[in-house]
């Protein structure tokens, strides 16, 4: 029996279809172009899903936000809700009561009271306190920066979170502006929510653990809180704004729990791969070698058709579990996918029932604030037929709400409604805008009342008009009241229009009697002034000439008499410029001490010839003083002379204090204090009334006329200051005023008077030509005596036209001139002489009896250069004649 030759198969040959591997080099190979692929998609698997559990938590976090916002915005909602409807409910005569009432029922439907406020932040009410209490007025500047911002826009207005004044816990305050009325100021309805309201609403949303979540009002401040404070330092953020106010809700995930996250997310899937990777490395190698350890003793030579086909059908297994783990991660991505649009469905619907229950909550409330208003409130369809009526509706007409349902607002019409008032109803409802107006209303049972009606159209959004809402108020007796009002006032308008016509008589006469007084008073001066100064003129020249000692005390007695008459007449004439409102101040700098010093100068021989001791004390007052310095002379030495005038032993004080000062203005108080006779309380009072004295004894005792305090204490008040008395029977007496100066600046102390101004006339100016115009022939002489004497040469002119023609012949150095003269008067005869080119600069003075301020002006605007008052006295005429002769002298030169 024979056989075929068996084939070559030593290992050292290749098959002829190529050169074979070993097994295990080739599941190796296998393996790695297997597992190549997977781990590629495993990290695309794993950034994927990093990626995608970022995006579902930003998810997260953007519902949380918003979810917090819209339950804020429901919140405050509801409680700005509330308050406009009070606001725009509220009528122009509603009391504080009523609106009470309507806070405190505000109070019960959301736990918080209400307040209204003006803009200058005084609270007018608050539902929480009593009306007698009183109210506190609003924290500046939280509250008040609310209050504003509301009146400003005319819109509802959530502040803010501060700290309350009472109980110290933060809150947050609404306001929402009353609409205007006439007569009133801006004022605003109010409202505090405590911040620890809004904890609940971060409470009940579900949040991640280690995420936190805040609520922030408009300054940044956090009004709830829920996990740690967001600060910034670092994290993952979302913001979500509210609708109403400018607040916004934010939720951060801090770096650790993201990087957690992260971790959670990515190491599992990653350490899967790794792990399935290593074990199919290693499960390879490890099947590979025992395949090729079977393999090897199983198979043929190399080459064999066995082996490789056996080599492909593990390929093949192994490329169908492939595809199946595929598959299967492809179904657990879209479950997961189907299980986060669940879960966003669910939040969805959890909203939606939030917001319905809001939305029914905020009907019950309005329901409940339109039922119990205490203005009759109705609702009617487009075609004005009545769907709805109040409480108060049914009580103010009588009917039942059986009856008023269903008909129209004509059935409580009367016929006294005018017609005019129908058509505007109607002309104001079509044209879409809201009407006010009155209808005269019937009764269920036939009486009439009038009522205040507010009628407002309702739109949908398309702008179609759907219902019509009617506010009316009876306003009956509060019409029937200012009809009686109007009568009222009528009358009182009769009553104030004669009273005036009366008043305006009165002021009329007085106006004449006050004119009439100071014409006499003029009249009167002018007369005594004139044989005053014949009188005092002659005294002086007798003295002068007179070496009997009996004839020089007799003309000394003449001259005090005559001095006395002029202080006097000079008393009159100040109280009547007083009384008329005349007497003007003239202020400038001066030396207190020095104007103390001449005031004491002139009543220190008085007080020296009755033995009394004179003390000042003018204390740290400022000597440089601004004011009136004559007149606040004028007031001290009435009361030093009073002083030493009812003091017959001790002494006489003057004190200056200085009893307040504020910058540049100073309060000064003079006082005289003496040991005199004293007062008895009940006379004090009219001490200071013009010619008054403390009884009829007084007067006939020390004589006077009872001026000088009157005057004293009309000069006090023109200067801002007051007078008093300290005084007892035979206990002294201490008399003060006081007086608004202001800080002055130094004066240059005053250089010494003239010895003898007559010898000074003689030796300066001797021979020098004078014009005296004077028509009185007394007066005439007593000028031209003192002037020769003098060393003058005078020429004498009866009047004015007399004496402008002796201006116009000859040259004069001086020309004194009387105002009153008959023809030609004084002022003039200076316009005559200006009018002379060789008069043009040539002093004239005025020598008159016209001793007003109003004369003195007269004077100057005439032309006159100086003025000296009659009765001339001769050391002031011959000073003032120096003055003015120097300066000619001076321009000459």
């Amino acid at each position: 029996m024979s056989s075929d030759p068996a084939p070559d198969v030593s290992p050292g040959r290749a098959p002829a279809a190529g050169r074979a591997l070993p097994l295990r080099v080739y599941l190796r190979r296998l393996i790695w172009l297997c597992v190549g692929p997977m781990l590629l998609l495993g990290a695309w698997l794993a950034v994927h899903r990093i990626q995608s559990g970022l995006e579902q938590r930003q998810q997260a976090a953007e519902r949380i936000v918003a979810r917090l916002a819209l339950l804020s915005d429901q919140m405050l909602d509801s409680r700005i809700g509330g308050l406009v409807m009070m606001a725009q409910g509220v009528e122009p005569s509603v009391s504080l009561g009523q609106l009470r009432r309507l806070g405190e029922s505000y109070a019960r439907g959301f736990g918080s009271h209400v307040l209204l406020a003006d803009a200058e932040g005084r609270v007018l009410l608050n539902s929480r306190l009593p009306q007698e209490v009183l109210q506190p007025a609003l924290p500046r500047p939280a509250a008040m920066d609310t209050v504003l911002h509301a009146l400003r826009d005319a819109r509802p207005v959530v502040g803010n979170q501060f700290l309350g004044p009472i109980a110290g816990l933060p809150i947050v305050m609404v306001a929402v502006p009353m609409p205007e009325q006439p007569g009133l100021p801006p004022r605003a309805l109010l409202t505090t929510i405590e911040a620890r309201q809004f904890q609940p609403l971060l409470d009940r949303l579900l949040l991640p653990a280690g995420w936190s979540l805040e609520l922030r009002d408009a300054a940044g401040g956090v009004v709830a809180r829920r996990g740690e404070p967001i600060g910034d330092d670092g994290g993952w953020r979302r913001h979500a704004p509210l609708q109403r106010v400018g607040w916004e809700a934010v939720a951060r995930m801090p770096p650790k729990v993201l990087y957690d996250a992260v971790l959670a997310e990515a190491l599992p899937l990653v350490a899967g791969i790794l792990g399935a990777t290593l074990i199919g490395v290693l499960g390879g190698t490890l099947a590979g070698r025992r395949l090729g350890r079977d393999v090897g003793s199983l198979a043929a030579p190399a080459g064999s058709p066995d082996a490789v086909s056996r080599v492909a059908e593990i390929a093949a297994v192994r490329r169908l579990l492939d595809d199946a783990a595929a598959r299967r991660r492809a179904s657990e991505d879209a479950l997961r996918r189907s299980q986060i649009e669940a879960q966003q469905l669910m939040q969805d619907a959890l909203s939606a029932r939030a917001r319905a229950e809001a939305a029914n909550a905020s009907l019950r409330e309005l329901s409940l604030a339109v039922e119990q208003s205490s203005s009759s409130i109705l609702i009617t369809d487009a075609e004005g037929r009545i769907q709805y009526v109040n409480r108060a509706f049914l009580a103010h007409t009588g009917y039942t709400r059986e009856e008023v349902i269903g008909s129209t607002p004509a059935l409580v019409h009367s016929e006294s409604t005018p017609a005019s008032t129908i058509d505007s109803l109607w002309r104001t409802l079509q044209a879409g805008e809201t009407w006010r107006g009155e209808f005269i209303n019937r009764r269920k049972d036939g009486t009439e009342f009038v009522e205040s009606a507010v009628i407002t159209p309702l739109r949908r959004e398309d702008g179609r008009v759907t219902h019509y809402v009617a506010v009316n108020e009876d306003v009956t007796d509060r019409r029937r009241l200012e009809r009686e009002l109007d009568g009222h006032r009528h009358h009182l308008e009769m009553l104030v229009a004669s009273r005036t016509a009366e008043l305006e008589a009165a002021r009329e006469q007085a106006d004449a009697a006050n004119q009439a007084k100071s014409a006499f008073l003029a009249n009167m001066s002018h007369e005594i002034r004139t044989p005053l100064n014949a009188i005092l003129g002659f005294t002086h020249l007798l003295r002068r000439d007179a070496h009997d000692p009996v004839a020089a005390e007799r003309l000394a007695r003449v001259d005090g008499a005559a001095q006395h008459l002029l202080v006097l007449l000079n008393d009159i004439l100040d109280l009547s410029k007083i009384e008329a409102g005349r007497l003007e101040l003239h202020e400038h700098d001066f030396s207190l001490r020095e104007l103390v010093q001449r005031c004491t100068a002139q009543i220190a021989e008085r007080a020296a010839a009755k033995s009394l001791r004179l003390q000042v004390d003018v204390g740290d007052v400022p000597d440089a003083l601004h004011g009136d310095a004559m007149r606040l002379s004028q007031s001290l030495l009435n009361l030093l002379s009073n002083a030493v005038k009812f003091t017959e032993r001790g002494g006489v004080s003057l004190e200056v204090r200085l009893l307040e000062r504020e910058g540049k203005s100073m309060k000064l108080e003079f006082a005289v204090a003496d040991t005199g006779i004293g007062i008895e309380p009940g006379k004090r009072e009219q001490l200071f009334t013009a010619f008054a004295q403390g009884d009829a004894s007084m007067a006939r005792r020390f004589g006077g006329t009872g001026l000088g305090l009157a005057i004293t204490r009309r000069l006090a008040t023109l200067m801002g200051g007051d007078v008093g008395v300290d005084s007892g029977p035979g206990e002294g007496s201490r008399f003060w005023f006081s007086v608004r100066l202001s800080a002055g600046v130094p004066v240059a102390a005053a250089g010494p008077a003239p010895l003898d101004g007559e010898a000074e006339l003689r030796q300066r100016f001797a021979g020098a030509r004078v014009l005296l115009a004077e028509d009185n022939p007394v007066n005439q002489d007593v000028g031209r005596e003192l002037l020769e004497m003098a060393g003058l040469q005078v020429d004498v002119a009866d009047d004015g036209q007399a004496a402008a023609a002796l201006a116009a012949r000859g040259d004069y150095a001086v020309i004194l001139m009387d105002m009153q003269m008959p023809g030609v008067d004084g002022l003039e005869a200076t316009r005559r002489i200006r009018a002379l080119a060789a008069h043009a600069a040539t002093p004239i003075i005025a020598m008159t009896a016209n001793a007003f301020g109003e004369d003195r002006r007269a004077c100057l605007a005439a032309g006159m250069d100086d003025h000296v008052a009659k009765p001339v006295e001769p050391a002031q005429l011959y000073t003032v004649l120096l003055n003015w002769l120097g300066r000619r002298a001076a321009r000459r030169g």
